[in-house]
């Protein structure tokens, strides 16, 4: 499904534009144009002035929703993942600490599992302390 969001006040790598469209396709921007494309079949969503901004790539975190991605179950992923998809994250890197090794390989072996999803936000691992 396409969307294009109309009357936003747009955050872009070179700063913010007014009176612009942002398009966007299967949960990704694919194009940012001040020219007033019609697309036959968008779904037109009006900002009424708001900001656009991309979602959050979460690089650092080690749980979410009351649950840490050391406890090594999908439960605990799901709800970790759904509590950062709620406010504007797009792509997560769950964080391990240090821990014994077993249980940085059960973790690693369940974010795998996440990566391998079709349309994960699961985007690799973030091993954290010295090994």
């Amino acid at each position: 499904m396409l969307t294009k969001i109309i009357n936003g006040n747009v955050l872009t790598p070179s700063g913010w534009v007014k009176d612009c469209s942002v398009f966007v396709q299967d949960g990704k921007i694919v194009e940012i144009t001040d020219a007033n494309l019609e697309v036959v079949g968008a779904e037109i969503f009006d900002a009424k002035g708001s900001y656009v901004v991309p979602g959050g790539i979460e690089t650092h975190v080690h749980g979410g929703g009351g649950r840490d991605f050391m406890e090594d179950s999908e439960d605990a992923f799901r709800t970790a993942i759904a509590a950062h998809m709620q406010y504007g994250t797009t792509a997560i890197y769950p964080t391990l600490s240090s821990s014994t090794i077993p249980m940085i390989r059960a973790a690693a072996a369940t974010t795998e599992n996440f990566m391998a999803e079709a349309g994960s936000p699961v985007m690799c691992l973030h091993l954290e302390g010295h090994y």
